[in-house]
């Protein structure tokens, strides 16, 4: 497992938001995310991943963080019915990590109208936010990158990978997000 990183120069603000993204599926955007909160954290400010793959979730499987199924998740805070603090998991200095669920209900009672608001709630809270994306480049995707300040592009050196990088920098482009790099797995 090697990692390449060319990020170009810029400026994490305060409450920066980046996304994490690229249309391939098992490129490794999960472990890219938790990485860069990680190395993030490390410089002293607090870092919140939050699992932006609302159907397919699998961060949990990645942490070993008190995360229960009845536990509050992204889901319900998408549905309205858990407060954003609530689906914060702490699982490293300065990191938290707020989980997608699980489970289908949840899926289809999330509510992706509610994003910026929730993105916002984290944003006060928390110095950056990390979006893990999923694969693809639907709504879940879209809406994240939107709202982002700008994106990292996780790719292999596979051929249809890269194709599906150039499919993902086109659409930060189209969404207005800056593209800060790319991250080849």
């Amino acid at each position: 497992f090697y990692i390449v990183v060319k990020l170009t120069s810029f400026t994490m603000t305060l409450s920066s938001i980046v996304t994490i993204a690229g249309a391939k599926g098992g490129v490794g955007k999960t472990t890219t995310s938790l990485n860069v909160a990680s190395a993030l954290a490390e410089s002293g400010r607090s870092v919140g991943v939050v699992e932006m793959d609302l159907a397919m979730a699998n961060f949990l499987d990645f942490l070993s963080i008190p995360c229960e199924d009845s536990d509050p998740t992204l889901h319900d805070v998408l549905a309205g019915d858990a407060d954003p603090a609530e689906a914060m998991y702490e699982f490293g200095e300065n990191v938290t990590a707020i989980p997608s669920g699980t489970s289908l209900d949840g899926y289809a009672a999330a509510e992706l109208d509610r994003l910026p608001d929730v993105l916002s709630a984290y944003a006060d809270e928390l110095d950056i936010l990390i979006l893990d994306t999923g694969a693809g480049l639907n709504r879940a995707v879209v809406d994240p990158m939107r709202l982002a300040d700008g994106a990292v592009v996780v790719s292999t050196p596979r051929i249809a990978s890269v194709r599906d990088a150039e499919k993902t920098i086109q659409l930060a482009d189209r969404v207005d997000t800056d593209t800060y790099g790319l991250v080849l797995t």
